[in-house]
């Protein structure tokens, strides 16, 4: 292999080494997308704004606005608002109404908002900052709302409900001069009171981070988020630390990997939600980043850039691109409040390619370049309508990483699909493309020929008998009734024994049947089923779970075999 996958499988277990490798993969993210402008610098974060409150030059309320219902809520970059857990800790520029405008019988909470604002505000020439210091100078228990909000029931509603509010003057968000945003910076990196570190990620020495930014968006996690890094437990307050104190973050680095990840699970592109999990990707090569996604749920159009590279691997070539780049592949679930990491794979994209093809190549049926992705598969052994999001991420992960690591395919999977196969009495296509890729991986040694095997033999004798069967009613103009398959395939898959002497019995007058309309085919129908009865001898009572796979994958191949010869 020319490329070296490495791995990390969370929490159990887990080495700290695991842990940093996750971590710096997404610091080194972050990075890259703060410098295109694609996620918010250090101080900063995104909301959505529920309402604007509109200032005049004295400092006083002369409206506020709420957004459209109808509309999707404005996001906006705002001053950093690091986890509140317990107490009053109002933020900066931008917060619920308890804090901007005392809606609450609590006067704590204003006050605390008070205190901040007039403290960081106290001095600053830009006139907008000297609204709001005015704002807050001339009200101490909460600010009074014009009159004509009195007797407005509706406003009460909304503002209980809003969550971010934001302040305006003439028409321009306060937050938005930049004599106020270097002011927000500063409270985020230089925080009084708190505890520098050598940061365990990075190497670089910035503010601690107690408290880690919530992951949102990994299903069984709470709709607040949850937390990838926590310790709440005071069994996890190793020699006296509490908090983050056991991995020792700067304000910097908790910001990076938090929002990396917010990113992530927020850009359709970058991840794939399933019931109880989330899977997510990237790339350092931008032309490769969907390519995770295609591979999990299905390459794309003919014309696409990703069916290109699906269609030169499968002809054993490598794709054109920047192959020593990094792609970086991780599975989250959500508990709770707590976010955990299933596993994380990195590897270079030429080993990466090396794997996928060699995992196309196990799945490819003949010359047909249609291959089933991973969803596609699970979806084979689900009740009829399950949708791709309703899919059990574990067993996502473990048909994935089988593939990315080159292991085995997972066995419940395979039993599962033969279960399938056995209920419906049906081999299908993606059945019998993931069948064929287990049996070449797991079970054949090198060199060997599973179209040599008993058990696959049987299986084409089936197709055989079933079609004598189909042929006499066709050209003899009579009603099929009940196939071979419909009446026999399940158990002649498990208990071939048992069946194919009562099958052998009924092609004698499906043989004769077709003799009377058509002697010469079947004089070779015949020929060929006795031919293969015989190369095959004993037919055995049972077929153990890799002969069943050989047995449904020889019907398969064979009543392709049939319907593409008609076609020519």
């Amino acid at each position: 292999m020319s490329g070296s996958a490495e791995c990390a499988d969370f929490p159990a277990g887990t080495s700290e080494g695991g842990v940093r490798m996750f971590i710096k993969s997404l610091v080194d993210l972050y990075e890259k997308l703060a410098a295109a402008g694609l996620v918010p610098k250090d101080g900063y974060t995104e909301v959505k704004i529920s309402g604007k409150i509109i200032l005049n030059d004295d400092g006083d309320i002369v409206d506020i606005e709420f957004h459209d219902k109808k509309e999707p809520a404005e996001r906006l970059l705002v001053p950093y608002q690091p986890t509140r857990s317990n107490g009053k800790k109002p933020y900066f520029l931008c917060d619920n109404p308890k804090y901007m405008l005392g809606i609450t019988e609590d006067p704590g909470y204003f006050s605390s908002a008070r205190t901040l604002h007039l403290e960081k505000l106290e001095g600053v020439k830009c006139p907008a900052g000297q609204v709001l210091y005015r704002y807050f100078q001339k009200n101490k228990n909460g600010c009074p709302l014009p009159d004509k909000f009195k007797d407005d029931k509706d406003l009460n509603k909304k503002l209980e409900k809003a969550s971010s509010m934001v302040f305006v003057h003439n028409g321009e968000y306060i937050m938005r001069q930049p004599e106020l945003e270097q002011i927000a910076v500063d409270i985020f990196l230089n925080q009084e009171g708190r505890m520098y570190c050598r940061d365990a990620i990075t190497g670089k020495a910035g503010v601690f981070a107690p408290v880690h930014q919530k992951i949102k968006g990994v299903p069984g996690a709470r709709p607040t988020g949850g937390s990838l890094i926590s310790y709440k437990p005071v069994a996890f307050q190793s020699y006296g630390k509490k908090n983050g104190e056991n991995i020792l973050m700067t304000e910097h680095t908790q910001f990076a990997y938090t929002t990396a990840l917010n990113y992530l699970l927020m850009d359709q592109t970058h991840h794939l939600t399933f019931k109880n999990g989330s899977i997510v990707f990237w790339s350092d090569d931008p032309e490769m980043e969907t390519f995770a996604k295609e591979m999990i749920g299905g390459f794309s159009k003919p014309e696409e850039p990703m069916y290109q590279i699906m269609n030169r691997l499968l002809r054993g070539k490598m794709p054109r691109t920047s192959l020593p780049d990094r792609y970086y592949i991780a599975g989250l679930r959500g508990n709770a409040g707590r976010i955990s990491v299933s596993f994380f794979y990195q590897d270079t994209l030429n080993g990466l390619m090396e794997r996928v093809s060699n995992h196309l190549l196990r799945m490819k049926m003949d010359s047909d370049l249609r291959i089933p992705s991973v969803t596609q598969i699970l979806l084979e052994i689900e009740r009829a309508g399950t949708k791709v999001s309703e899919l059990n991420e574990e067993q996502i992960e473990a048909f994935l990483t089988a593939i990315l690591y080159d292991r085995k395919y997972p066995e419940p999977i395979y039993q599962k699909v033969l279960n399938q196969i056995g209920i419906n009495n049906a081999v299908n296509f993606r059945k019998a493309s993931f069948i064929q890729a287990y049996l070449s991986k797991n079970c054949l040694k090198e060199g060997e020929n599973m179209e040599k095997e008993k058990a696959y033999k049987m299986g084409t004798l089936f197709s055989l008998l079933e079609q004598t069967q189909e042929e006499a009613a066709r050209l003899t103009n009579t009603p099929l009734g009940r196939s071979f398959r419909d009446r026999f395939f399940g158990r002649a898959m498990t208990q071939p024994g048992m069946v194919f002497p009562v099958m052998f019995r009924l092609n004698v007058h499906h043989k004769n049947k077709l003799f009377r309309v058509s002697p010469g085919y079947a004089t070779n129908l015949d020929k060929a089923v006795t031919d293969l009865a015989v190369d095959i001898g004993d037919i055995p009572m049972q077929l153990s779970l890799e002969d069943r796979g050989l047995f449904s994958l020889g019907y398969f191949n064979a009543r392709q075999k049939r319907f593409e010869n008609k076609e020519k």
